[in-house]
């Protein structure tokens, strides 16, 4: 049961990150082009500088578009904009409310702007949420 929890848990994650997920792509790149090191420069003052050296920019391209991290947030994306494309306008409007949104709805709120009750929107939000599961592979 706990194992269930834990994966519903990671989907929920991934649909809430989905709001910001432009941003952790990117914040991941930028991980990779310019990544902290702490070397402490021991010519200074003297020798040759690498600046022409445009093997180490092709390195970094490289190894922007082979980042593991990069292509499952990538999928992570492309999945879940495919499932809110394909799914009906009412279970879009809950998803987008409740998961979405930054100032998430609560559950009340939707019931009367939805005339819907609780269990309905409960039962559409975690039709979309196993669906995501299935598509997301976590299942």
């Amino acid at each position: 049961m706990d194992h269930i929890d834990r994966k519903r848990r990671a989907v929920l994650k991934i649909i809430e990150e989905h709001k910001n997920i432009d941003i952790l792509i990117e914040q991941r790149r930028l991980e990779i082009m310019y990544p902290y090191k702490f070397d402490k420069d021991e010519n200074v003052g003297g020798g040759k500088s690498d600046f022409g050296n445009t093997e180490v920019v092709a390195r970094q391209a490289i190894s922007v578009s082979n980042d593991p991290a990069i292509k499952k947030l990538e999928f992570h994306k492309k999945t879940i904009d495919r499932l809110l494309n394909n799914i009906d306008d009412l279970t879009f409007k809950i998803v987008n409310d409740l998961l979405l949104n930054k100032k998430s709805k609560s559950i009340y709120d939707l019931e009367s702007e939805l005339h819907l009750t609780h269990t309905t929107i409960y039962k559409k939000r975690n039709q979309f949420i196993d669906l995501a599961q299935k598509y997301l592979n976590l299942g």
